[in-house]
């Protein structure tokens, strides 16, 4: 699997208590997938930083509100795109 320098740094785009999300292993590989199937879904190739920023913060802000579902946060991430492309 490609795995982007943003793919393995998610936890660096958290906010406070960042000691929590860090210690969340499987938080942290879900959302890790997730992110993944966004960018391919997305059809990112492997210079998009800026949209990949964008995932990642998005989709932690949805793990910390407590969604562990890999296709659910994938899906609230590709709903966003979706809503601001129109």
């Amino acid at each position: 699997m490609l795995r982007t320098a943003t793919a393995q740094n998610l936890a660096s785009y958290s906010a406070a208590p960042r000691h929590r999300w860090r210690s969340d292993f499987e938080a942290r590989r879900v959302v890790g997938v997730a992110f993944e199937m966004a960018r391919v879904a997305l059809g990112l190739g492997d210079h998009t930083d800026l949209a990949n920023e964008m995932i990642a913060k998005r989709m932690i802000e949805l793990a910390k509100a407590g969604e562990r579902n890999p296709d659910l946060l994938c899906e609230g991430v590709l709903k966003e795109f979706r809503e601001r492309r129109l």
